[in-house]
């Protein structure tokens, strides 16, 4: 059943025609696998009923998301294959999408948040090849998806040396520039010299996480048993929580040098350990740092640069929540509306 939809009300339900099922699988039957319907004991004992779980583990992808994306895009007449598609997904939507852009030959944009785990992307650029490109958007998939709806582009790899602060302003890179409406200048702790009067207002500061080997019940139970994310209230905090496979995830601010740290496992093993002894002989599986933007009052700062270069920085390791009200106020100060905050005064 097809439920059709205006203003979040269902208007009408369609059900689709009996002919058109044998067409969407005579569409699939070359890309699918056949799964199994396999007796499942326990839940038919528990539930006192003969029930069974369809195999769509066995497809390529791993899931039956291969079956609509592959029937979606193989409707798509010869334009629209041409001019390519676009789709926002964490996981096994797009490794779906990813395979059907190689087997129909058509470009695809993969919209993925940013902490979306390394082995899903790894697959998804794995089924694409060069049909796909893979975009890392947002903390989440709502903000990924209203990315690909906007039809955002994303340049990696495109350090910028200089900006022009003209009616419209030209941000120069190593390799070209671009003149555009409105710039903003997020770039945190990342973005050196290149306006010296914001460098002075923000220390980067080292911020290094290590994940260990997938924990046993019992030792998740007894480390965290509401299996909740944690931040001490310190200045030079600590965070864990435990990853969907069971290991522990343990951050924290590690130096204000700037520098990781030469042992990056060994100085977070020890503070790990000081938290959770029982961990003691677990190995570590991974190990990575950032840098963190620190403000001088350690408040978040924005503000207006010129008429049309805005700046966003310095959430000093509490950006989560902050960053969307601040990417809100500077959407709200570009269209003209932000009385309700402040003016955006120049540095």
């Amino acid at each position: 059943m097809l439920e059709n939809k205006k203003n979040g009300q269902v208007k009408e339900q369609v059900f689709p025609e009996l002919q058109s099922i044998y067409n969407a699988k005579r569409s699939i039957n070359n890309i699918i696998n056949q799964t199994p319907l396999i007796h499942n004991f326990s839940l038919s004992e528990h539930y006192k009923a003969n029930i069974y779980f369809k195999r769509e583990d066995l497809q390529k992808t791993r899931s039956y998301k291969i079956r609509g994306a592959y029937h979606k895009m193989s409707l798509l007449n010869k334009e629209q294959m041409n001019n390519g598609i676009v789709c926002a997904s964490a996981g096994n939507h797009a490794q779906g999408v990813a395979l059907s852009c190689y087997e129909l030959g058509i470009k695809g944009k993969i919209y993925m948040p940013v902490t979306t785990p390394k082995q899903k992307i790894k697959q998804v650029k794995m089924y694409g090849k060069d049909k796909v490109d893979v975009i890392l958007l947002g903390d989440t998939l709502h903000e990924a998806k209203a990315a690909a709806d906007l039809g955002v582009k994303i340049f990696e790899q495109s350090r910028v040396v200089s900006i022009s602060h003209d009616d419209k302003p030209t941000v120069f890179t190593e390799q070209g520039s671009v003149k555009a409406s409105y710039v903003v200048l997020c770039g945190n702790a990342y973005m050196e010299n290149l306006v010296p009067k914001l460098a002075s207002r923000v220390l980067p500061s080292n911020s290094s996480v290590i994940a260990t080997a997938p924990l046993s019940d019992a030792l998740v139970q007894k480390l965290l048993p509401g299996d909740c994310a944690v931040c001490d209230p310190r200045t030079a905090l600590d965070y864990f929580r435990l990853t969907a496979d069971k290991r522990m995830l343990f951050g924290g601010l590690s130096n204000y040098t700037g520098l990781e740290p030469s042992d990056l496992t060994g100085t977070m093993r020890t503070k790990m350990l000081q938290v959770f002894p029982q961990l003691d002989g677990i190995s570590i599986d991974y190990g990575w740092s950032g840098q963190m933007g620190i403000g001088l009052n350690r408040m978040p700062q924005l503000g207006r640069l010129s008429n049309n270069v805005f700046y966003i920085q310095a959430y000093s390791g509490h950006g989560v929540a902050p960053t969307h009200i601040m990417g809100r106020i500077i959407a709200e100060m570009i269209s003209g509306t932000a009385g309700r905050f402040f003016n955006g005064r120049r540095v």
